[in-house]
């Protein structure tokens, strides 16, 4: 059970292509609940609300519910089912439980910053930042949000800070690009 258990964790990055797929299902009904659980994990995005087997996982996050990874992580499933109310109400009793868990608040961020609401995930990800300073993938997410307000300049000194964090971080020395090409210069590059 622990070899399938590791299996199934190990493979849920991977769990969105098809080939991938065929190796989890069988876990889905595997004697252990863990098990269980870690297949529908990675296979969540594929089950159906009403499936024995999202039902399974769901009331293995239940049981669950006093810890702030497994709320987060339920909180993050109803994101993904667009259940906002839900989500919120998981991620926030996560972040009541655990005020410094900056996975939870990077997933608060992400549910805050819904269509049109950049500017809303801005202090949720200011407190993670200064949770986590070395994340250049969290100060990505911040630097991306003055852009979506319409101020280039901040976005262009947020998205700097980020390549000298980490030189090699493609998507924000693309992101710096477009921010070039739209103004029409060549500064901070």
């Amino acid at each position: 059970p622990l070899v399938r258990f590791a299996a199934a964790d190990a493979l849920a990055p991977a769990a969105p292509a098809p080939d991938v797929e065929p190796a989890l299902r069988p876990l889905l009904a595997d004697p252990v609940r863990g098990v269980r659980g870690s297949a529908a994990r990675a296979l969540r995005f594929r089950l159906s609300p009403g499936a024995p087997e999202a039902a399974d996982y769901a009331a293995y996050l239940a049981l669950h519910a006093d810890d702030p990874p497994a709320l987060r992580e339920r909180g993050t499933w109803a994101m993904e089912l667009g259940h906002e109310g839900s989500a919120r109400m998981d991620l926030e009793a996560a972040l009541a439980l655990d005020p410094r868990s900056v996975p939870v608040l990077d997933a608060l961020a992400v549910l805050a910053a819904g269509p049109g609401r950049p500017a809303d995930a801005v202090p949720l990800l200011i407190r993670a930042v200064a949770l986590a300073p070395d994340d250049a993938e969290l100060r990505f997410r911040l630097a991306l949000a003055p852009a979506g307000v319409g101020d280039d300049a901040a976005a262009r000194r947020a998205r700097g800070e980020v390549v000298a964090l980490e030189p090699g971080f493609v998507r924000a020395w693309y992101n710096l690009g477009l921010l070039e090409a739209r103004s029409g210069g060549t500064a901070g590059l």
